[in-house]
């Protein structure tokens, strides 16, 4: 430990080294970073205690799954194509969203103590998840009002829906949501950091694409052993700094699409409202104005919700030309090997060729190979040796 750090900080790290549980330890190495100076002299030290918080948030995160044990009533398993979670504060209307879209049985006005869900029909045929979350308030990130549940229920969908409503205080709601998805470590709409590391049984650190980037490889190698890792596959995808080596070896972050759902237009004087949440969402999240009461906006919303999940629907064709009832809902970018996959291995060990249809193209049907990348609305026969 250098000694020339302020006295502040050797304090705060003499208590890091006296803590007896992992939360404690936890708590005074984040004080312990706070209080270091930032400057080149301390650059390798801050960047070494953050491996090692990295890696003590790991182990409490996989104590607290130990521990659970149970479902909990905050858990809801997914259905359907994908899961959006509605996410605002008391009083939003995300009860009333959430029955106008999936007709569920619900009771309007009343708290939400425990997650409410339906299904969403849209794009003929597509099936969405419509998941409300009991409200979010301030501190929920350190565990006030069962927070670490809903919290948790949050994170693991695949889109969040935070809804706004125009007759409150938008600044509050807005930030109090932000924050607090942002303290439980899920980034909204941000792409992770261009890295991956994928743990492995043996090899020691496999790293690929740091002479492509000008990566320090004895840094990164020593990060990665400082958090615990010595067996693994490191791709890099682009220019890196520590900060986002950090991050990708950081398990407890996710990263989710998410949007805003403006609630309550139609009531009178919501205008400056909406004009102030254009501010604080612009360049970050897309804004869809609805009135749950008057049921207006919302019949485009699931498609809206469809596309932001960067899905697209792929129907399939038996061997005897028959289309499938509903389509295949995948990721933006897959190819016909993960469709045969979906469907049944057998497809794939005894695929032969595929017979693709794509609307609005020159030529309409073609045969295309495994590695064929397909788009939203093809129809696709696989035949099979």
């Amino acid at each position: 430990m250098p000694t020339n750090l302020p006295p502040e900080a050797q304090a705060a790290y003499t208590r890091h080294l006296d803590a007896n549980t992992l939360e404690e330890k936890i708590k005074t190495l984040e004080e312990f970073l706070s209080l270091i100076p930032k400057h080149k002299g301390t650059e390798k030290l801050i960047a070494l205690h953050r491996s090692r918080l990295v890696k003590l948030k790991r182990e409490l995160e996989e104590k607290k799954k130990a521990r659970k044990g149970t479902t909990s009533a905050f858990t809801v398993p997914k259905e359907g194509d994908a899961q959006v979670v509605l996410v605002g504060v008391h009083g939003c209307g995300k009860t009333s969203i959430l029955k106008a879209l999936t007709n569920a049985k619900v009771t309007v006005g009343r708290p939400t103590l425990e997650p409410l869900q339906g299904i969403a029909v849209c794009c003929d045929g597509v099936q969405l998840q419509i998941v409300e979350a009991p409200a979010i308030m301030e501190g929920m990130s350190r565990g006030i009002a069962n927070g670490k549940q809903i919290l948790s229920l949050i994170r693991n969908a695949d889109l969040i829906a935070l809804v706004i409503d125009l007759t409150q205080d938008v600044d509050y709601q807005y930030n109090v949501l932000v924050n607090e998805l942002d303290a439980a470590s899920i980034k909204l709409n941000i792409d992770p950091p261009p890295i991956e590391v994928e743990r492995t049984g043996s090899g020691g650190l496999l790293i690929f694409g740091a002479e492509k980037y000008d990566v320090n490889v004895n840094q990164l190698r020593e990060l990665l052993h400082e958090s615990g890792y010595r067996n693994a596959i490191v791709r890099i995808f682009g220019p890196i700094s520590v900060d986002d080596i950090l991050i990708a070896i950081d398990t407890s972050i996710v990263y989710r699409k998410a949007l805003v759902i403006a609630n309550k237009g139609d009531v009178p004087g919501t205008i400056s409202a909406f004009n102030r949440l254009k501010d604080l969402a612009i360049g970050k999240f897309d804004i869809i104005p609805v009135s749950a009461l008057l049921n207006k906006g919302l019949e485009e919303l699931p498609t809206i919700m469809f596309k932001k999940l960067g899905l697209i629907r792929i129907w399939t064709k038996s061997e005897k030309g028959e289309l499938g009832q509903r389509p295949l809902v995948m990721k933006s970018g897959v190819t016909v090997r993960d469709v045969a996959k979906k469907i049944h291995s057998r497809f794939l060990e005894q695929f032969k060729f595929a017979v693709l249809q794509r609307r609005n193209e020159r030529i309409q049907e073609k045969r295309v190979g495994l590695n064929y990348e397909l788009k939203d609305g093809d129809i696709l026969q696989i035949i099979t040796r």
